[in-house]
């Protein structure tokens, strides 16, 4: 009997692998994922999820993927060059192979723009992906595709692999992804987990009763003080300045200003609802900007992924969280 839950995945750079393990667990079960969402490397999981793609053809692609590939370099002579584009392009790597590699899985499956994922419930049409984003000089956090219309641009119409794109942009790490809205301003957009990586209140706003359970994914050690929404208004005056020092002093400012704001749906009972996955292979932790693993670390990331998702469904039961969380 098919089971349906919703789902939504934490950020954590090259350790998303292990949830590709989770997700393959969770369809062995007879679980199916109706709506999803994402930040970061959750971004990537949850796209190709929503896209269709089942644990069996996750597995594949991602032991077979060299994520060495991830690094795009638009310069030379190492660590100066490195240095020399951090200052130029505000980030030292591109992220243009990994658009090309999450459009070319997404378009296996017939999906381009966010209109491929859209479905019918009770009568509304919704779409099956969420993923966050943050826009640097309006320090605000995005919700893709719904978000977009602020910029002009058709929501429906968007590309998913350019809204992927933009959340699992590590700032500093990754040259930020410069959108242009329709009055022609360009805005920074950078990695979703930078106020957001944990987005459960995309579906849950921890109050309202619930028809299917919605199942986090994150990392074990992880912790999320994140999900906070600025409420201050954008400052229309100021120029968008491009030096690096600006650029990195708009970072810290969102950083450490979010630690006095309200949390934007942190729901009770999540912690029960969580698989919390281990990020420790061959004896040490992963990084998140490891992308020189080896294919056995990738395995490993995978297999902890499979084991906490399995461990996680034997004791899960809806109907006693839902008793437990919302009597």
């Amino acid at each position: 009997m098919k089971k349906v839950c919703d789902a939504v995945f934490m950020g954590g750079g090259v350790r998303g692998i292990g949830y590709a393990g989770a997700v393959k667990a969770f369809h062995s079960a007879g679980y199916d994922f109706q709506h999803v969402a994402g930040s970061s490397a959750g971004a990537i999981i949850a796209s190709l999820v929503a896209a269709g793609y089942r644990g069996e053809e996750l597995e594949d692609e991602m032991k077979a993927l060299n994520y060495k590939k991830f690094k795009g370099k638009d310069f030379h002579f190492g660590m100066l060059g490195g240095a020399l584009a951090l200052r130029k392009d505000y980030g030292v790597y591109n992220s243009d192979y990994f658009e090309q590699w999450i459009a070319g899985l997404l378009k296996r499956k017939n999906v381009v723009a966010f209109k491929d994922l859209e479905y019918i419930e009770n009568g509304e049409i919704k779409n099956r992906l969420m993923v966050t984003a943050t826009d640097i000089f309006r320090k605000k956090l995005l919700t893709l595709p719904h978000d977009l219309s602020e910029y002009g641009f058709d929501p429906r119409g968007f590309e998913v692999a350019k809204a992927v794109r933009m959340s699992m942009s590590i700032p500093l790490f990754y040259h930020p992804y410069k959108l242009v809205d329709s009055d022609n301003v360009e805005h920074w957009i950078v990695d979703g987990g930078l106020l957001c990586n944990y987005p459960m209140f995309m579906f849950d706003n921890g109050r309202d009763k619930l028809t299917r359970p919605i199942i986090g994914f994150k990392f074990a050690g992880c912790t999320d003080k994140s999900c906070k929404k600025y409420q201050e208004k954008e400052n229309s005056e100021e120029e968008q300045k491009r030096a690096l020092r600006e650029y990195v002093l708009r970072i810290s400012d969102i950083v450490l200003c979010s630690q006095n704001l309200q949390y934007a749906g942190i729901a009770k009972g999540d912690d029960d609802r969580t698989v919390k996955i281990s990020v420790t292979a061959n004896g040490k932790d992963v990084s998140p900007i490891d992308f020189d693993l080896s294919k056995e670390t990738a395995g490993k990331l995978f297999d902890n992924g499979y084991a906490a998702a399995s461990e996680f469904l034997t004791g899960w039961d809806f109907e006693e969280w839902l008793s437990k969380h919302r009597n």
